[in-house]
């Protein structure tokens, strides 16, 4: 068990038990071990886990001789995020590439809608710690492609990427067909980072 693990499975335990002082992994608890689950996460383990579960995403419509964009961004310095599932849709038949781009595209981006999926944090726009923003372009605005796939009209896409978003790095989404709109929905989940987790 590592120091990030002894941090995150300390504050679990403080929660969970009702415990007010001290670290009770491994001092208090030696005997309990952290493992990892081969079942899907609950929500409630986010929730002892300090972390916040978000959503998001933007419609970027169609434009002339130009491929549409969607951007999930982590600008907050001191977040960690975690890209649980994106959900892709497009007016036409085509190909999506997605992968890491960690800037505000650039030229005219518009930042779009996100909030929060659970009842702990206020509801709105703006106000969790990620940011959704959309563009069109010539090109494909994707720094590192990860991958693609090719999505029918009005058909639903679903990946799920389990990718970390540290700060300053953001997930993309960007139709190669010009002239088609496309429809962006991102489930996260972010919390603060622990010190021994910052370099």
């Amino acid at each position: 068990m590592n120091d990030i693990q002894i941090g995150r499975l300390s504050g679990m335990l403080h929660k969970l038990l009702g415990i007010t002082e001290g670290a009770p992994v491994p001092t208090l608890a030696p005997e309990l071990i952290a493992t990892i689950p081969l079942e899907v996460d609950r929500p409630e383990w986010a929730f002892l886990g300090g972390e916040s579960l978000c959503y998001g995403g933007g419609a970027q419509g169609a434009v002339a001789g130009e491929m549409s964009h969607v951007q999930l961004l982590n600008r907050s310095p001191g977040v960690l995020a975690v890209l649980e599932r994106v959900d892709i849709n497009m007016t036409a038949n085509g190909t999506v590439y997605y992968g890491h781009e960690d800037a505000v595209f650039p030229g005219g981006s518009v930042q779009v809608s996100s909030g929060f999926r659970d009842s702990r944090k206020a509801r709105g726009t703006g106000v969790t710690a990620c940011e959704c923003w959309t563009q069109t372009d010539a090109g494909v605005l994707i720094d590192t492609v990860l991958g693609k796939h090719p999505v029918l009209g009005y058909g639903l896409l679903t990946l799920y990427p389990n990718i970390i978003l540290t700060p300053s790095k953001g997930f993309a989404v960007a139709c190669t067909t010009v002239n088609v709109s496309l429809y962006v929905t991102f489930y996260w989940r972010e919390r603060m980072l622990e010190k021994s987790e910052v370099r």
